[in-house]
């Protein structure tokens, strides 16, 4: 086995993109795989969560990370209160339900709702563009592309041996 994978090792080309990972991608409508939906804690002990996805639709920036965040600052509890009102919204956009607590334990059930392999067509629009800062948008469930596993995944039907 170790021989046949040598001699394809020395066979096979490097693959090379058609995007630069450094390059932001561009403003624009995508369809994203949620990945990742997790509470956490800015240094200044802001409380948010934070959505990460990939590109999933075919095209030259498939497979490429996007994130939106929530954030709840305690101090302001009116912005807090603006922010938490927007993040249930996205989520019952993205096909989930709101927990009636909203904790740590809260946060997971809800991952586990979007993070299952759904798409979501989201608009990236940047206002700060040579700093990489951009708002994502949650537009809606998109139908159109099949549920698929994440790019970059593999299971053992994808081993040849």
């Amino acid at each position: 086995m170790s021989n046949f994978l040598d001699e394809i090792a020395q066979k096979a080309e490097v693959q090379t993109t058609t995007y630069s990972e450094l390059e932001p991608v561009p403003n624009g409508d995508y369809t994203i795989t949620p990945m990742e939906l997790m509470l956490k804690e800015a240094k200044n002990g802001c409380p948010y969560v934070k959505l990460s996805g990939r590109v999933s639709a075919d095209g030259p920036h498939r497979g490429r990370w996007l994130s939106k965040a929530w954030f709840f600052p305690p101090e302001d509890e009116k912005r807090a209160v603006q922010e938490m009102g927007r993040f249930k919204t996205d989520v019952i956009t993205m096909g989930g339900r709101i927990p009636k607590k909203m904790d740590q334990l809260g946060v997971t059930g809800i991952s586990e709702q979007v993070c299952d392999g759904r798409n979501v067509r989201v608009k990236v629009k940047y206002w700060n563009q040579e700093a990489g800062k951009y708002n994502l948008y949650i537009q809606r469930l998109d139908e159109k592309v099949p549920n698929t596993r994440p790019v970059g995944t593999i299971n053992d039907d994808d081993i040849p041996f």
